[in-house]
């Protein structure tokens, strides 16, 4: 195992480490360990999908963690979450550090004053990580991917679906930045390879998988989470039978739906960032 210190290392409290088929789950300074995040194979994958369950706390804890362990690839990290692209100009400013957060959900409150478990607090949780890296000097940045700019939606022939739209998106932010790996973190029905009903339209990923991608799916044991069914409100859960205790990548998917999973133990809801002491 050979260490690289750099001076981006220094400023975050980590040591950016250099495996050499071993596991990343040991870096110091990304807070919790993943489990197996050698099964990710940073060096020739492009893209990394973790197709979450919306309104829980872990799948934005799971993403903080995995952009950390990242960074040990020594290439640009560019998160990708599923907000309207609208509000990419208040969401770089506050990355950046150049508003407070109070104005930021102000200035992005289309996105914030949802009710479906994107606009978590666990989010904004998310991205003011995400500002505090960056402020230390981590090669990071976010952006959002859902939808079409007001001035290209003037000049387009036809509307693309909601996923192919986001698919495009995600291509355009690969030609803008050609040698970064990209995080995505995004509702679990856009996150897969194909339908997953009859009825759906073909997902966000099923676009891109001429690309260097790989997809996770979110597996989870029992808890709560904030989702809308029965009206928007925190719900419990059973989880899901073969979900593992362990935070960590877990096993190939044989069903096809996505490459692997991506496991988080039990869950806990995460009610929207509106709603919570944060936002006061």
């Amino acid at each position: 195992m050979k260490i690289v210190i750099s001076k981006t290392a220094i400023a975050l409290g980590l040591l950016l480490v250099v495996y050499t088929g071993l596991s990343h789950a040991s870096v110091p300074g990304c807070g919790r360990g993943i489990e197996n995040l050698e099964r990710i194979d940073f060096a020739r994958t492009r893209i990394v999908v973790l197709g979450e369950v919306h309104g829980t706390m872990q799948a934005q804890d799971f993403m903080q963690a995995l952009a950390c362990h990242a960074l040990a690839s020594r290439r640009r990290v560019v998160l990708g979450i599923e907000a309207p692209v609208a509000i990419q100009a208040p969401l770089s400013s506050y990355v950046r550090g150049a508003i407070p957060q109070r104005q930021f959900a102000a200035d992005s409150n289309v996105f914030w004053r949802g009710e479906d478990g994107r606009s978590s607090a666990a989010m904004m949780g998310l991205i003011g990580h995400i500002r505090r890296m960056k402020a230390a000097g981590a090669n990071i940045e976010l952006f959002a991917f859902d939808g079409v700019a007001a001035k290209r939606r003037a000049r387009q022939q036809q509307e693309a679906s909601r996923d192919q739209q986001m698919a495009l998106n995600v291509r355009a932010k690969l030609r803008q930045r050609p040698g970064a790996l990209l995080l995505l973190l995004v509702g679990n029905i856009h996150a897969a390879k194909h339908k997953l009903d009859p009825e759906y339209a073909p997902p966000m990923v099923s676009y891109l998988l001429d690309l260097p991608i790989l997809t996770l799916g979110m597996r989870y044991r029992s808890g709560n989470f904030w989702v809308c069914y029965d009206g928007c409100a925190v719900h419990s859960t059973q989880g899901m039978p073969d979900a593992s205790r362990q935070f960590g990548i877990g096993d190939i998917d044989k069903s096809g739906e996505y490459d692997r999973f991506f496991d988080v133990g039990h869950v806990n809801a995460s009610p929207p960032y509106l709603d919570s002491p944060a936002s006061r």
